[in-house]
């Protein structure tokens, strides 16, 4: 994920890699940009040395780590993983439910 992140004042703003302005966000103590889904499955496949992980294991290690949250709050499931890195083949390798990082961040 290419975002540049810009602090005015007490909120941020985000942009996207077509240096397009996304949302503002309100900052807090503990305030971060909101991640997503196929930057949370990099780090999570980079911190576990990109080595092949299936799609439960990384749904699982997204809801314990808790930095990409669903509109709805309900937790993330295999299968939103398969669709994403289904969706994003030049990121993502696949291999039936296992999955690793093409192109590192």
């Amino acid at each position: 994920m290419h975002e540049e992140v810009t602090r005015t004042s007490w909120k941020i703003r985000v942009k996207d890699q077509n240096n397009q302005s996304g949302k503002l966000h309100n900052t807090g103590e503990n305030a971060m940009p909101k991640i997503t889904l196929h930057a949370e499955i990099q780090d999570i496949l980079i911190a576990n040395d990109n080595d092949w992980m299936t799609t439960r294991e990384i749904a699982e290690q997204v809801n314990r780590r808790g930095l990409y949250r669903k509109k709805d709050g309900n937790e993330v499931t295999a299968f939103q993983i398969h669709a994403r890195t289904r969706k994003r083949p030049k990121l993502f390798k696949r291999e039936g439910s296992r999955v690793r990082c093409l192109q590192l961040p």
